[in-house]
């Protein structure tokens, strides 16, 4: 894992990083499961926000507490108040929710605006020119495989 992002041990280490937490300060925590494939594609974007991250398998009682019901389950939250939560691997939605309830004081060391391509890239649209290469060649496979 990255030097920001933690894997929560305990409840216990949970509410002692929640209580330190400033009122305006934004704690971005990852519900997920090692075998979650979701969770999987998403974990690079978590690297880069410095989450904290929650196994629902080890945690069983924190993601109860915060009724996680799908994974992976990402509750943001400010003051130790849930402000926001994105059941989902959406990586760009994620970015967005982040930045939308960052702190906004531009003193503070950590406030620096996020880019969203960095750290979700959009979605590439691909060249409709390889669909209908890879339909033909499946068609002509199709035939010769059948005999007609």
């Amino acid at each position: 894992m990255g030097d920001l992002t933690t894997e929560i041990q305990s409840t216990a280490e949970f509410d002692g990083i929640v209580k330190a937490l400033g009122a305006t300060q934004l704690l971005v925590i990852d519900f997920h499961a090692v075998w979650c494939g979701p969770c999987k594609f998403i974990a690079p974007v978590i690297e880069k926000l410095a989450a904290k991250k929650i196994d629902v398998d080890k945690q069983r009682e924190l993601a109860q507490r915060y009724n996680v019901s799908a994974m992976p389950t990402f509750k943001l939250l400010k003051g130790g108040v849930v402000v926001d939560e994105l059941r989902g691997a959406d990586a760009r939605k994620l970015a967005t929710l982040v930045h939308q309830h960052a702190s906004r004081d531009p003193t503070a060391p950590d406030t620096a605006p996020l880019d969203l391509d960095e750290i979700a890239p959009a979605p590439t649209i691909p060249n409709i020119r390889q669909y209908v290469v890879l339909a033909f060649f499946l068609y002509y496979v199709y035939k010769w495989w059948t005999g007609k």
